[in-house]
C-alpha cells in the first residue's frame, strides 16, 4: 500500500531570484503577499516550514526582508536537485512547523538518550541553540566526524561560552589624504 502524499496548506509559484544583502548574495524565492498576510509573522519574524520546491523536499524558514516581505534561501544543492534555475518560476508548497520544533540527528538523539546529564543540559537550552547544535552534528557526513562533533556538542552543552565564535573581520583603513 502506497503512503498518502502530504497535503500542503500553502502553495504558490514564485520566481527564483538573487537577493543581495550587504556583501552576500543569496538565491531566494519570495513569499507572495497574499500568503504572507495569512501567516503569524506578528508572533515571530521568522517562520520555519517544511515542504517541497517542485518535488524536492525542503525544510527552511521564511525570513524578513525590507518592506514587509519574506523570503526563503535556496542552497545550490536544493536548486540543483529541484531542477529549477535562477529566473525560473518554481512551484513551492509548504506547511508551517511548530516554531519550537528541533530536528535532532539520530546519532545525537541516541547520545542524549543514553546520557541523562547531557539530556538535562540539552533541555535547558532554547530551541534556537539546540537547532544550531543539531545542525553542527547533522551536517557531518563521515562517522568519525559525527562522533567528533557529538563530543564537541557535549562540551558546549555544559559550557556554552566555550563555543568558538567568528572573529570580526579586520577592515583596511586608509591614511587620511592631505
Amino acid at each position: 500500500m502506497k503512503a498518502a502524499a502530504p497535503r500542503w496548506q500553502y502553495g504558490f509559484e514564485g520566481r527564483i531570484v538573487v537577493r543581495d544583502y550587504d556583501r552576500y548574495r543569496y538565491t531566494v524565492v519570495y513569499l507572495p503577499d497574499e500568503i504572507a498576510n495569512e501567516l503569524p509573522f506578528e508572533e515571530s519574524s521568522r517562520l520555519r516550514f517544511h515542504g517541497v520546491i517542485g518535488a524536492f523536499p525542503i525544510a527552511a524558514a521564511w525570513q524578513p526582508a525590507v518592506g514587509r516581505r519574506w523570503y526563503c534561501i535556496l542552497s545550490k544543492r536544493t536548486l540543483r536537485a529541484s531542477g529549477y534555475r535562477l529566473g525560473e518560476l518554481a512551484l513551492v508548497r509548504f506547511n508551517l512547523e511548530p516554531q519550537d520544533k528541533v530536528r535532532v540527528p539520530e546519532a545525537l538523539q541516541a547520545f542524549l538518550d543514553g546520557n541523562p546529564k547531557m539530556l538535562a543540559a540539552w533541555n535547558r537550552h532554547t530551541p534556537g541553540f539546540q537547532r544550531g547544535l543539531a545542525f553542527h552534528v547533522g551536517s557531518a557526513k563521515r562517522e568519525e566526524t559525527i562522533a567528533k562533533r557529538i563530543e564537541q556538542v557535549s562540551q558546549w552543552l555544559l559550557d556554552p561560552e566555550s563555543i568558538p565564535r567568528a572573529k570580526p573581520r579586520k577592515t583596511a583603513t586608509r591614511a587620511p589624504r592631505n
